[in-house]
């Protein structure tokens, strides 16, 4: 290499540095950014990562819904009541009688365990289903979960009975 080069390469590095200076601030800030939003989590992943130790430890709560073999689509949304109670929704698409199949968790303000060992609880398992007089209704069931995890069929969601009433 030779003088010339070596100085271009010198000067190069001085303006490196000086913009770096610059803008030291603005690049600290951005990478605080970077870094806390990769680090956050979300009351959705929280649950969806989670096991019902009651039903099957084998498997996470977002991979028995989602894999349900009876949705034909699904959806997870979360969002705080007029209470203030922070809950995360499941919405399934069931595959006969356009039924929506809908799980809540409740959370713990500050997700640690209560005294059962629990950071939320599950607050609602329903289904909402439209009757042939065209009115929408919805009714809870607290055996819907238990047959979702056992990847069966949930019989009298798909009986045409159901939506005479």
């Amino acid at each position: 290499m030779n003088l010339q080069n070596t100085k271009k390469c010198l000067y190069y590095g001085e303006e490196v540095l000086s913009i770096a200076k610059k803008y030291k601030q603005l690049i600290f800030f951005f990478s605080c950014i970077v870094i806390f939003s990769s680090c956050s989590s979300s009351n959705t992943d929280f649950v969806k990562d989670s096991v019902l130790a009651d039903f099957d430890r084998s498997i996470s709560i977002g991979d028995a819904l989602d894999n349900y073999k009876y949705f034909t689509s699904s959806e997870w949304d979360e969002f705080t009541t007029s209470q203030g109670r922070e809950i995360v929704e499941f919405k399934g698409y069931y595959f006969k009688n356009n039924v929506v199949v809908k799980i809540q968790f409740r959370m713990n303000k500050d997700l640690q365990e209560d005294a059962d060992g629990a950071s939320f609880i599950i607050n609602y398992q329903g289904y909402i289903y439209t009757t042939e007089n065209g009115e929408q209704r919805e009714k809870k069931d607290n055996s819907l979960i238990r047959e979702i995890y056992n990847n069966r069929e949930i019989t009298w969601l798909s009986s045409e009975n159901l939506l005479k009433y």
